[in-house]
């Protein structure tokens, strides 16, 4: 997709880097065994709180402010409503990761799916409806200090 603003470029590329975490999760979801698991889980659960978690916070703290204030607060809620139950679940998620070390449970199983999928159609609303209408709000100025807040949460 192609974006004017800076920062819609960069949470597009945020998104990428996601859905290729899932994508990994989703081929280890279709796996029988679990032999050679361990770094994949380990990189899961560290990106639940080095990339998920600062994600959301500055779309709920900086981005959705912008949409609400432009009449699109039906978007801006749905996509908190999201947030509000695909991060308990990465949560939990990373926990039965990190206590499973290479065990694939029920339990990781059908969490992984559900994660899988819900990030997935996530990224793909967010891609089509908000980050649009985000390079449509933005000026200049506001793209360079969101653009920089973004990067200082990394």
């Amino acid at each position: 997709m192609e974006f004017r603003r800076h920062l819609c470029r960069a949470l597009f590329e945020e998104h990428e880097a996601t859905l290729a975490l899932v994508a990994r999760l989703e081929a280890l979801l279709g796996r029988e065994d679990a032999d050679g698991a361990a770094p994949l889980l380990e990189e899961l659960g560290a990106a639940v709180e080095s990339e998920l978690v600062p994600h959301f916070a500055f779309e709920e703290e900086e981005v959705f402010p912008l949409l609400e204030a432009a009449g699109e607060d039906e978007m801006a809620a749905l996509l908190v409503e999201e947030h509000r139950w695909l991060l308990p679940l990465a949560r939990r998620l990373k926990e039965v990761a990190l206590a499973e070390r290479g065990f694939l449970s029920g339990e990781f199983r059908a969490k992984g799916a559900a994660l899988a999928a819900g990030l997935a159609a996530h990224i793909e609303k967010e891609d089509r409806a908000l980050l649009p209408a985000l390079d449509d709000l933005l000026d200049e100025e506001e793209d360079g200090r969101l653009s920089l807040e973004l990067a200082s949460r990394r």
